[in-house]
């Protein structure tokens, strides 16, 4: 029974080497979202192997009390740690909330922010969405992209995407801090947060 179980830890390690192994590989392809993907199935083996490992019992000669609590708390550790990393994620990836105050624009969520308007410097709308080129700090799932990011013609950019596709709300600051870039799945909110923070700056 031991051998099986050896045999199956060894399996699921060499998937999840392989699981971070593709990611990368697929992020140096073009596709930025490859490294979190890999990420979320590599927590995906390790809720399988746990459910597994309990599907084992050792014989009874080599069970004590210390071997059960140690295996007890080593289920426990790691559930814990998958559902911490679990969270993270989900929360990440909520949808961020503007909340447009007299003398600032609050972003709240991931990598929030307070953005005061005498700060900004242009505010553009943009019809193509520009293109990403690497993920600083932050999350990028299909078409959400949050965080700091190196964008094209940018350079270090703070992101809050939704959409792989333009419209983009491209906010520049006096101080020359790096820009935030903004839009929705519907490309009729961005145009709505650009007009409202547009008659903010004037």
């Amino acid at each position: 029974m031991a051998e099986t179980f050896s045999t199956i830890a060894i399996t699921a390690l060499r998937i999840q080497a392989s699981i971070i192994l593709a990611g990368y590989l697929i992020k140096k392809a073009g596709f930025i979202w490859g490294v979190d993907i890999s990420w979320a199935l590599f927590v995906v083996v390790i809720i399988v192997m746990l459910i597994r490992a309990r599907g084992f019992n050792q014989p009874a000669s080599l069970s004590t009390p210390k071997s059960a609590r140690i295996e007890k708390i080593s289920l426990w550790a790691g559930s814990m740690i998958t559902l911490a990393v679990a969270g993270l994620v989900t929360w990440n990836a909520l949808p961020t909330q503007y909340h447009l105050e007299d003398k600032q624009i609050i972003i709240t969520g991931a990598y929030g922010l307070n953005i005061n308007y005498y700060d900004i410097d242009d505010i553009i709308l943009q019809t193509e969405m520009p293109v990403v080129d690497m993920k600083n700090n932050g999350l990028n799932m299909g078409p959400i992209l949050k965080g700091h990011f190196t964008v094209q013609r940018i350079g270090g950019a703070l992101l809050f995407l939704r959409s792989a596709h333009g419209p983009v709300l491209i906010i520049t600051f006096k101080d020359h801090s790096e820009p935030v870039l903004i839009n929705f799945s519907d490309p009729a909110e961005t145009n709505q947060l650009y007009q409202q923070l547009k008659s903010q700056t004037r």
